[in-house]
């Protein structure tokens, strides 16, 4: 692992926008590219937005992270095991999307259960620019 970052926040709708600043705080520490960025606080709102929505969840935590030119952003919830799927909306609709556009800008995601306790880990995993290329 090459560097690491978490945030605990609260299982509440405003929280969405707390992860996109944190995401977006954290990668100008790790001076990632604007692209990159803009992929990784979409990601993470879908992400957020889900476990907020979609569980009972009283606080998320999130977490980001990079391997191998990997940026990987992790989502865990404490509500039900209720998995993420990609969905497919009408034009109509007003949800139903969140996952359709992780699973377009990110290389992977998936999920895993939580050991010993309630709730699941949402992940994505994002490619990184490798240094010295456009961003």
């Amino acid at each position: 692992m090459d560097r690491q970052a978490a945030a605990s926040l609260p299982g509440a709708p405003e929280s969405v926008s707390t992860a996109r600043s944190f995401v977006r705080a954290t990668a100008a520490m790790w001076r990632l590219g604007e692209q990159l960025v803009d992929d990784a606080e979409l990601c993470i709102s879908e992400l957020v937005g889900n476990a907020v929505t979609h569980t009972d969840s009283l606080r998320v935590h999130c977490r980001i992270w990079s391997a191998r030119q990997v940026l990987f952003l992790e989502v865990d919830d404490e509500g039900r095991l209720r998995l993420p799927a990609v969905g497919r909306a009408s034009e109509d609709d007003e949800h139903g999307r969140g996952m359709l556009l992780v699973d377009a800008f990110a290389d992977a995601w998936g999920t895993a259960p939580r050991a010993g306790v309630s709730g699941k880990t949402v992940w994505a995993a994002l490619p990184m620019p490798v240094r010295g290329t456009a961003s």
